[in-house]
């Protein structure tokens, strides 16, 4: 069963990275539930599970980037994994 819920999550990972991500922000996210959700140590998979699917994934080589927009599309937590595992989280707004 939990084999199962990580493919299906991975594979909805992989499916926006490859179909490309909005250009501008959905909704929005509200910013400060993601930073209480999000911390050091946590996989992608468990990024997504608790603040949900990111507006915006960047990789480069070993690190990914995800950021979650809030409605004004301006302002944004960006979460920096290296090797699918939190190491940076950033709030700009």
């Amino acid at each position: 069963m939990a084999r199962t819920v990580l493919a299906i999550l991975c594979a909805a990972i992989l499916l926006t990275a490859i179909c490309g991500c909005r250009s501008k922000p959905g909704p929005g996210h509200d910013l400060d539930v993601v930073m209480g959700k999000v911390s050091a140590g946590m996989s992608e998979v468990q990024v997504v599970a608790n603040a949900g699917t990111p507006d915006r994934i960047e990789a480069e080589g070993d690190y990914r980037k995800l950021r979650y927009y809030d409605v004004s599309g301006t302002a944004y937590v960006e979460i920096t994994l290296k090797n699918n595992v939190v190491v940076d989280i950033i709030r700009r707004d």
